[in-house]
């Protein structure tokens, strides 16, 4: 084909839309608390024996005294025990992401071309193109806050541990490492983490009042003037990524600032909520924060 003349007129539509809309709340409550009350009966017992004796006893009294006895046993008694359980506080988050995504596309061509030869070609099209993209995503977690100490090294660096994070029976997994050691108070100094307990924030929601607990000298510092300092230590991993529990002072923590502030901060696994500090022995500042973690 040889063009001689031509007509063509080409035109086009085009639409994008985008909506995306995230609603987010966060719910605090605390649980009841329980009151357990044990009652235990105890009952006299007395042996075949000794009951022989008392009947022997009771007859010998009958026939001095010329009067029918009744025998009485000791009645039994009661003892009742009565603990507190305090509730928990509950920190639990409702998330929603609403996306749309429309998107239109026209096209419209139309004309004539004359060929060299003679011949008269007209022609007219159009193609579109249309899409639409909905998600909808609601999330519903609860989530626990423990302290961490900001301890440098790699993001890369991790190893996910399970423990029961929130009371609920159920185990968690979470990770440690990554540049953040979690503080540990080891009660019965085994080395090792055996419940959240032992972690500062999951059992009441604020780990820096249960922190405060331990400074025995009321400076507003943990240090080593304080009784359990040498009982705190750091949740991580080594060089390695294997789990390890090591004493503050072995990783040059001197101590911890208990004053702290309100730094609301929103990670992918975890929200940042109060930060305060901590020093090296060196002197050098480092940074300690009570996080919720996503579990």
């Amino acid at each position: 084909m040889r063009v001689d003349k031509y007509g063509i007129s080409l035109e086009a539509e085009n639409l994008s839309l985008k909506y995306s809309k995230v609603r987010q709340s966060i719910l605090c409550y605390k649980t009841p608390d329980t009151l357990h009350i044990t009652i235990r009966e105890h009952r006299p017992s007395l042996d075949d024996k000794e009951l022989m004796k008392l009947k022997i006893l009771k007859s010998m009294l009958e026939k001095l005294t010329g009067n029918k006895l009744k025998l009485y046993l000791p009645k039994p008694t009661y003892s009742v025990e009565v603990s507190l359980e305090r509730g928990q506080e509950v920190v639990e988050m409702d998330s929603e992401e609403e996306n749309l995504e429309v998107q239109y596309s026209g096209f419209t061509a139309r004309g004539f071309v004359k060929t060299k030869d003679g011949r008269t070609v007209e022609f007219s099209a159009r193609i579109e193109n249309f899409s639409l993209t909905y998600s909808y995503r609601r999330i519903h977690e609860k989530v626990v806050d423990p302290i961490v100490l900001e301890l440098g090294g790699t993001e890369s660096n991790k190893k996910a541990v399970e423990i029961d994070l929130n009371f609920d029976g159920q185990k968690e997994r979470f990770f440690i490492g990554g540049g953040l050691g979690f503080l540990v108070y080891d009660r019965n100094g085994n080395g090792k983490v055996d419940s959240a307990d032992e972690l500062f924030g999951p059992r009441t929601g604020d780990g820096f009042a249960e922190l405060a607990r331990l400074d025995t000298d009321g400076d507003n510092w943990i240090d080593e003037d304080d009784i359990e300092f040498l009982k705190l230590k750091i949740w991580t991993v080594d060089e390695n990524g294997r789990e390890k529990l090591v004493g503050l002072l072995d990783l040059n923590v001197g101590a911890i600032f208990l004053g702290n502030v309100s730094t609301p901060f929103d990670y992918y696994d975890h929200i940042v909520r109060k930060s305060s500090i901590y020093l090296s022995e060196s002197g050098a500042l480092g940074v300690v924060k009570q996080i919720d973690l996503r579990v």
